[in-house]
């Protein structure tokens, strides 16, 4: 049986495309490579379970940690701009990222 992407339309809007991001890590974890561990760990399972092969990230200019993080797993900075809508009461300082 086929895997089937439970976000169905979502995976096949650029064909076998996904996003993958949006990782936290507590201050007194950061350095461990965590971050790296798990993103890895996604793009591994999003690749064999769902036949994915090709992913986007959005990584805020200046966040010299997360571009770290998406080198080392071979991401590279794209053409295009990822544009998110957020109602800014339910953030708490405004922001979708740290």
């Amino acid at each position: 049986m086929e895997a089937r992407c439970p976000l169905t339309a979502h995976c096949n809007v650029f064909g076998k495309q996904a996003w993958w991001g949006m990782l936290a890590t507590d201050p007194s974890y950061r350095g461990q490579g965590l971050a790296l561990g798990l993103g890895a760990q996604a793009i591994l399972e999003m690749n064999s379970d769902f036949g994915v092969k090709d992913f986007m990230t959005g990584v805020q200019p200046g966040n010299a940690a997360s571009e770290a993080v998406c080198g080392r797993m071979g991401l590279v900075p794209g053409e295009f701009a990822i544009i998110g809508c957020a109602d800014p009461q339910a953030l708490a300082n405004g922001r979708m990222t740290k």
